[in-house]
């Protein structure tokens, strides 16, 4: 994964938007569904992207965080981003 790319829904009425942690593979309840609604992919626009270099993780997002990994000169890297601008919080 040379990008890792982020959408967000730019269709949606005004109001609380909530989007649930999916700390674990599968999801909250293992099974790979989302049970968010009101989102369709025609409504859907990348909001930032970061380049994490060569990597075949997924990602983890809690609390504000996305987490995944990639390499760069033979050397692996975590990263924290913030979800919502894509900024660097760490890597390790």
């Amino acid at each position: 994964m040379k990008r890792l790319k982020f959408l967000a829904s730019s269709g949606l009425a005004s109001g609380a938007l909530y989007a649930g942690d999916w700390e674990y593979f599968q999801g909250p309840n293992g099974d790979g569904i989302s049970d968010e609604k009101g989102l369709r992919s025609k409504s859907l626009k990348q909001i930032w992207n970061s380049n994490i270099k060569t990597g075949f993780s997924s990602i983890s997002v809690s609390d504000g965080l996305v987490f995944s990994m990639g390499n760069q000169n033979n050397t692996d890297f975590v990263y924290a981003l913030d979800s919502k601008t894509g900024k660097k919080v760490w890597e390790y």
